[in-house]
């Protein structure tokens, strides 16, 4: 077995409740009740690119500031 030397990233975050089986305090009004994580590996080599593509992206839509997928999806501040 030949073995090779990589670096990998990994660039992950989470959404929802931390406690989604408990019945919460106020009904959302995007009826969101969950808790979700999610990531995605990127190999060294590609780095520059991914970072590239996000910034062409964030320039695209004139985004300047960090993206929340509770405010995306539940059409909060900027996404209102």
């Amino acid at each position: 077995m030949v073995s090779t030397s990589q670096e990998v990233h990994l660039f992950f975050d989470d959404t929802g409740s931390r406690q989604p089986s408990l019945v919460p305090v106020e009904n959302r009004r995007d009826g969101m009740d969950c808790f979700g994580l999610g990531g995605v590996l990127a190999n060294s080599e590609d780095l520059d690119s991914v970072w590239d593509a996000h910034r062409a992206f964030c320039d695209a839509w004139k985004i300047d500031y960090p993206l929340h997928s509770h405010q995306i999806r539940g059409g909060r501040d900027n996404f209102s």
